[in-house]
């Protein structure tokens, strides 16, 4: 039969996809009876769709690669549903890591830009389907990591100004997406604190432990919180460097996000999420510090630094929070650094001694005034040991 029968090269591959179907069915089966067996014979059916879909492409050209990303899309998407529906984050890990793969093992060196974002944005919308009803973080980073790696590959071999209108709906998709992954994942953490907390009460003997005194938060996924917007924010610096005050605008956007995002969150779950709307308004308050010298000159930066300080102290006094205070004092000892930049010493005669503008020095000696008032008037208690110098 092998001498006298030739069986094409595209039915051989149908029957090695078919084994695999079969080897999968038989995982699905098993999944109740032998679980651990039942996931890894999963995993074996779900490598072999993709090794069948490289080597189709790869080695035997006999699809293109736009057709072998959708398949390696569409089996990344059955990976994560089967992740999902049997509580396994080993088979959604595997599911992230083949997917963001995929257009690097199925690239031929062509400038696709179009492809590889609507690629990127359907794989991280299923990402976000599965941290709507699990908190696996391993899965969220991959997802983070893997995405704004191959943009930025992308971006930094390919990009040029005319793709501008094109590349930034996507990196705005992608930039809140994944805020609001970091949202859901202290959301699910705060649910399954609360359950546990509940199963601990019923645990207790008698029954009737209260749950006062439990403190119960989301926990906060500190890569997303910072590492999305600081990544997104290089990413846009890219897109508009070409563009006058981009960046400033930029910066201002991210900020009022953050800020927006950071009043909502309080305002639902003031108690559980407080500590992830915190963290969102400080992200917010360094970009917008971040926008002031990228939009002003020397003499400004250090005028709006001072006020921005002596608002962030006083907030740090209203709310009791150490690191805010902390903060205004970085801003204000940037402030002066500016401000010192911006005044220049004049030794010629029938000239003024010291050369810049009247509003920043103003504004720098009030603000410092300001800050000098608020700490004599709190009480010793709520004054920090490194605050006293």
């Amino acid at each position: 039969a092998a001498e006298r029968v030739t069986v094409p090269i595209e039915v051989r591959y149908a029957g090695v996809l078919f084994s695999g179907l079969v080897i999968l069915g038989l995982g699905w089966r098993l999944r109740e009876k032998r679980r651990d067996y039942a996931l890894s014979l999963q995993g074996m059916a779900i490598g072999v769709f993709y090794l069948t879909v490289l080597s189709a492409l790869k080695v035997h050209q006999i699809i293109t690669p736009e057709a072998g990303m959708s398949f390696l899309l569409v089996v990344s998407v059955l990976s994560a549903a089967l992740a999902v529906l049997q509580k396994a984050p080993v088979l959604a890990i595997v599911a992230a890591l083949e997917g963001f793969v995929s257009p690097v093992l199925t690239s031929t060196g062509a400038n696709r830009p179009l492809g590889l974002m609507t690629y990127l944005a359907i794989l991280d919308i299923g990402i976000f389907l599965v941290a709507w009803f699990n908190a696996w973080r391993v899965l969220n980073l991959i997802a983070f990591v893997g995405t704004f790696t191959l943009a930025v590959g992308w971006a930094d071999k390919f990009y040029t100004p005319a793709d501008y209108g094109l590349i930034q709906p996507f990196l705005i998709f992608f930039f809140v997406l994944f805020a609001l992954i970091g949202v859901l994942f202290a959301r699910r953490t705060l649910l399954e604190a609360k359950h546990q907390a509940v199963l601990e009460v019923a645990n207790t003997s008698g029954g009737a432990t209260p749950l006062t005194g439990i403190k119960l938060v989301g926990r906060v996924d500190s890569a997303l919180v910072f590492g999305n917007p600081l990544t997104a924010f290089g990413l846009q610096y890219l897109l508009v460097k070409h563009m006058e005050y981009g960046a400033a605008f930029s910066a201002l956007a991210i900020a009022a996000f953050y800020s927006l995002l950071g009043r909502v969150i309080f305002s639902k779950q003031k108690q559980g999420l407080a500590l992830l709307a915190e963290a969102y308004l400080i992200v917010a308050a360094i970009f917008a510090t971040l926008a002031i010298p990228l939009g002003l000159e020397s003499t400004w930066t250090s005028a709006a630094w001072a006020v921005e300080g002596a608002g962030m102290f006083w907030l740090g006094c209203r709310q009791q929070r150490p690191y805010a205070r902390g903060f205004a004092y970085l801003v204000m000892a940037g402030a002066t650094f500016k401000l010192l930049h911006a005044i220049s010493i004049v030794t010629t005669p029938q000239q003024p001694l010291l050369q810049g503008a009247f509003l920043g020095p103003v504004l720098l000696g009030l603000s410092a005034l300001v800050m000098w008032h608020l700490h004599r008037r709190r009480e010793a208690s709520t004054i920090a040991s490194w605050e006293a110098p």
